[in-house]
């Protein structure tokens, strides 16, 4: 999927805005990417991203987190994503990687996936309720 225009991008920060506003300000929504699915031994069955997480951030590469947080100071919407890693894009294709998420799909702020457990103390801190999609995995 090639990477969005604009115009895509002002959409997916307008849909995201509706939604930091439902949720309210002590609040956090998490929404996971779908994962990569073996099929058997080394191959994939195709890749399909998440609806949901797809609506709301137009990213379209696997093992992701899209969280959004209201009111931040370092920026309301954050992604968890793959590093860049030049051997396994030979395979699978080139990835955002944390740098791609800020510049080309508008992150406020993103981070390895390896990091989301370590930021997740910080990022529920104070908050209310957390929103997230159940039933999943």
């Amino acid at each position: 999927m090639p990477a969005p225009t604009a115009a895509e991008v002002a959409e997916y920060a307008a849909r995201r805005a509706r939604l930091l506003a439902a949720i309210g300000p002590n609040n956090v929504a998490i929404v996971p990417s779908a994962r990569e699915v073996i099929r058997n031994r080394d191959a994939h069955y195709r890749f399909r991203q998440d609806s949901d997480f797809l609506y709301l951030s137009g990213f379209n590469e696997p093992d992701s987190m899209l969280v959004l947080v209201p009111g931040r100071q370092a920026g309301e919407f954050l992604m968890f994503v793959r590093a860049r890693d030049a051997a396994r894009e030979i395979w699978d294709g080139r990835r955002a990687g944390p740098e791609g998420a800020v510049s080309v799909y508008g992150a406020g702020q993103a981070f390895v996936i390896g990091d989301f457990e370590k930021q997740l103390h910080e990022l529920l801190a104070g908050r209310n309720r957390i929103f997230l999609t159940g039933g999943e995995d």
